[in-house]
């Protein structure tokens, strides 16, 4: 009682800068130790068209999440409005227990057609493409990922690098093709 009311205002000013302050440094420092625990993304996919290896977002997910999570960060996914005609803008808010939050965004063409420029996906399959490939990118870059064809195992420890279903089937498709001895291959590959 007996406060001028500017002056109250002033006070409340100071304190909710201080606070925000003090939830950027925490968001800060869970970002800083979440990206030193993140492991090395390994691509657990194969695209036949590109003959190329990649990590997709769910096991991207299922290796960083725990880590982002125990530091009390949390990722929310969303769509804005894009001024880049035929794309789609894919948001992504990092938000940390101490209420800081930072938005990041990415816009990407409307995928739906192949190499060859043909049609191969419907419009909702192709907008859904799009945005899975953007929040995948997100990831990698909001936490700095370090993405590898196959998983280097130094530390003693025998990781397991596994492939996905889609690759096994190209690799039993290559080794029918080619005549090569199944067993042989195995062996060789670990």
């Amino acid at each position: 009682q007996g406060i001028d009311p500017d002056k109250l205002g002033k006070f409340v000013d100071v304190y909710e800068r201080m606070e925000m302050m003090k939830a950027t440094k925490a968001y800060n420092a869970a970002m800083s130790a979440a990206q030193a625990e993140m492991p090395t993304m390994v691509c657990d996919q194969f695209n036949k068209q590109t003959s190329s290896k990649y990590i997709s977002l769910e096991g991207m997910n299922k290796k960083a999440k725990p880590v982002y999570t125990r530091h009390g960060l949390s990722l929310s996914f969303g769509e804005a409005e894009t001024k880049l005609p035929d794309h789609c803008r894919t948001t992504c808010t990092v938000m940390h227990t101490d209420g800081h939050s930072k938005e990041f965004y990415l816009d990407l063409p409307l995928d739906g057609k192949g190499i060859k420029g043909n049609a191969n996906m419907t419009a909702i399959h192709g907008r859904l493409s799009s945005k899975t490939y953007a929040q995948s990118k997100q990831l990698r870059e909001i936490f700095n990922l370090t993405v590898a064809d196959v998983g280097d195992d130094n530390d003693g420890n025998g990781a397991q690098v596994s492939i996905g279903q889609e690759q096994i089937d190209y690799l039993e498709k290559l080794l029918a093709e080619t005549g090569s001895n199944r067993e042989k291959f195995l062996a060789w590959a670990k």
